[in-house]
């Protein structure tokens, strides 16, 4: 809750994304552009450190599920009181505590793993969600992994796949609805620099609006 922080915290920035929208290289940008840390891989190796799994195997189970529709009805009915946690929900809690500690610490720019639902409450954040037509994620995911355009939208749409269902799991909310989050950005017709651009002039315009906040 907002009361858990600071009321002169400093301002952090949140980036969800759609798959293929290039938001690791806006936020990587836009971070730059504010003089602020960012964070995106180095949430996956503190998760490694923290739960003794290797990076290879955070990354390969972040943001994945594998017990589907049939598990999230068990989960939702309250059947799994006594369970183990899986090791999926033992790195979404890791990440989740990385993500607090790297907003107490400072201003940032913070990329994917449910940012603003973890931070949810907190003062002085500023939330994203990046999204695009399939023609131009498509695109950029056949250029960044080198496979055809139909391969490329397959990946693209299986990475949405599961980040809504990852998304519906831990926070029971809808992935990418307009209403949680402080800025929609459509990423089809901008390269990285004009949407990191855009969202600094927007920032400025929201911060002004807010008062005065440290950065």
């Amino acid at each position: 809750t907002g009361g858990e922080y600071r009321t002169d915290c400093p301002l952090v920035i949140t980036i969800e994304r759609e798959y293929g929208t290039g938001g690791h290289e806006i936020g990587e940008m836009l971070a730059a552009k504010m003089g602020i840390p960012f964070y995106d891989y180095e949430l996956i190796q503190k998760a490694a450190a923290a739960t003794g799994f290797q990076p290879e195997q955070v990354r390969k189970w972040e943001q994945q599920l594998p017990y589907g529709f049939f598990y999230d009805l068990y989960h939702a009915a309250g059947y799994d009181s006594y369970r183990q946690q899986t090791n999926e929900e033992k790195i979404f809690l890791s990440q989740s505590q990385v993500i607090r500690q790297y907003a107490a610490q400072g201003s940032c720019v913070i990329v994917g793993r449910l940012g603003a639902y973890v931070l949810r409450g907190r003062p002085y954040t500023f939330d994203i969600f990046l999204h695009a037509s399939y023609e131009a994620r498509s695109h950029r995911a056949a250029e960044q992994l080198q496979i055809s355009p139909e391969q490329a939208l397959s990946e693209v749409k299986n990475q949405d796949s599961a980040r809504k269902t990852y998304c519906r799991h831990f926070t029971n909310c809808t992935w990418g609805l307009a209403r949680h989050y402080d800025l929609t950005l459509d990423t089809s017709v901008l390269d990285a620099a004009s949407a990191a651009k855009l969202i600094g002039e927007s920032i400025a315009v929201w911060s002004k609006a807010q008062g005065e906040m440290s950065i």
